[in-house]
């Protein structure tokens, strides 16, 4: 769940720069690729607005190893951020993000559900977090 959440970002940010004429090939190079860090920077350059918590959660991402390790098996101790922050962050960017990569596409998405006691998604992470 915690990729998922990593690569929502990622590809949020990514559509975002679409937008305004970045081409896949740019955004798959080294400069970009899955820098969050990177991306975030180019598309606050692009007039995107990120809250504080989002810039948070974008360096927080650069600065671990929390990408790999929630991809690849990685014995030890890691410092994650709890499955609601990264929730909230997703649906600050799909609400921000959204209208600008689907303009003139003609596709509309269903609305992602609203950040806020997600009881689910807390017993799952607290569950996750036993195992640790």
């Amino acid at each position: 769940m915690y990729f998922l959440y990593f690569h929502a970002i990622e590809l949020y940010l990514k559509s975002y720069l679409m937008a305004f004429g970045f081409t896949e090939g740019q955004l798959r190079k080294r400069k970009y690729g899955h820098n969050i860090c990177c991306l975030a920077n180019e598309a606050e350059g692009h007039g995107l607005t990120l809250a504080d918590t989002d810039r948070h959660v974008v360096l927080h991402l650069s600065e671990s190893d929390n990408i790999m390790t929630s991809r690849y098996i990685k014995l030890g101790v890691h410092s994650r951020l709890p499955f609601d922050v990264l929730h909230e962050t997703c649906y600050r960017l799909h609400a921000e993000i959204g209208p600008k990569a689907y303009e003139g596409s003609g596709v509309t998405r269903r609305p992602v559900l609203p950040p806020g006691p997600v009881n689910m998604l807390k017993s799952i992470e607290s569950r996750l977090n036993a195992r640790d």
